[in-house]
């Protein structure tokens, strides 16, 4: 995106809406609300082996937002917590987005010391998992930038089409 900005030619450079657009700019409701959305999109497709291809391409970016297995990067208590609802696979960028997920989606029923752990509000959850996998939102945007025209709009709030 900064190389994009910093063309020379202005023709070449991003109009001021797709920067706005850009999860750089987004604000942690909105980028918790993605990872929400784009893990439930793959998980359907993950459960019959439906797009293998699509699921390959995803874990390809394990390499760039985690080391090895991502539980490691995570709480102890938060996870033996988060366990007792859903197995999770240590490596897999699918099972870190759907941590994040489930973490979203029911920070209000986790119980208060969990809450202390990972937060309870938008900017708290981003910010745990921002510290712990800075670059799981930039990948995860790729990701899905590169799966083409017909995948980006069933996400229209963030891909400006």
């Amino acid at each position: 995106m900064f190389a994009r900005l910093l063309n020379p030619d202005p023709n070449l450079r991003p109009r001021a809406s797709e920067v706005l657009h850009h999860p750089l700019f987004w604000n942690s409701k909105t980028r918790m609300s993605f990872l929400r959305d784009i893990s439930d999109w793959v998980q359907p497709k993950a459960w019959g082996g439906a797009d293998r291809d699509l699921l390959k391409k995803l874990e390809s970016i394990a390499q760039h937002v985690f080391n090895k297995e991502w539980d490691r990067e995570i709480d102890c208590e938060f996870i033996k917590h988060m366990c007792k609802f859903k197995s999770y696979k240590f490596k897999t960028v699918r099972d870190l987005l759907r941590i994040a997920r489930n973490t979203f989606s029911h920070c209000r029923e986790l119980p208060s010391e969990i809450q202390d752990i990972v937060g309870s509000s938008p900017e708290e959850l981003d910010s745990y998992f921002v510290k712990r996998f800075p670059r799981l939102l930039i990948e995860t945007y790729r990701f899905v930038s590169m799966c083409g025209e017909d995948v980006l709009s069933c996400f229209p709030e963030y891909f400006n089409q």
